[in-house]
């Protein structure tokens, strides 16, 4: 079954999170320590290999020490829902 969710918006926002991450100078192991993610879940994450919560986002922001604004656009693209373009084949008819 596929993951839920758009998968480009997945990449854009664990590109994001990635780069946060770097940039606040925090490691893997950072997240793990603060017992906000392992880190093959930080990894799935990061690569848009699965949906996140907007609860992780917020998190992991607050960790890397992102502003309100940050964290705001960035939970906002964890709730984006798949269109119907995200989904189009997946039902299995085909044309």
């Amino acid at each position: 079954m596929p993951t839920p969710g758009s998968t480009v918006v997945r990449r854009q926002l664990g590109v994001r999170l990635r780069r946060l991450r770097n940039a606040a100078g925090k490691t893997e192991r950072d997240v793990e320590e603060a017992s906000l993610a392992s880190r093959t879940k930080l990894w799935k994450i990061e690569t848009g290999k699965a949906p996140v919560k907007v609860a992780d986002v917020r998190a992991l922001c607050w960790l890397y020490g992102a502003d309100m604004a940050t964290t705001d656009a960035l939970a906002k693209l964890a709730r984006r829902k798949p269109t119907a373009w995200s989904s189009f084949g997946r039902s299995g008819s085909r044309c």
